[in-house]
């Protein structure tokens, strides 16, 4: 994930590493559906994408931060009180 928060509303990015390159366009597709089920006052979808290591930068690893959907929050708000899953 990455995030503008100096962006009005605040923008966020998902990306997917995948270890087959055949999930591409399932795994985009379900990114998409978490950004769309995001509040809009939570943040704005930038950017979704999906590939392999092999076409992942090494730059886009060392901004993005990783997340472990079991116990991911948004700022001091917990997203699923919202009705995000």
């Amino acid at each position: 994930m990455q995030f503008d928060e100096g962006a009005s509303p605040t923008r966020f990015s998902l990306f997917a590493v995948l270890a087959h390159e055949d999930d591409e366009q399932e795994v985009r597709e379900w990114l998409a559906a978490i950004a769309q089920a995001i509040p809009a006052t939570f943040g704005l979808a930038d950017q979704i994408e999906a590939a392999t290591a092999a076409r992942i930068s090494f730059q886009l690893i060392e901004t993005s931060y990783a997340a472990d959907v079991s116990s991911l929050t948004w700022r001091p708000v917990d997203p699923r009180a919202d009705g995000v899953t």
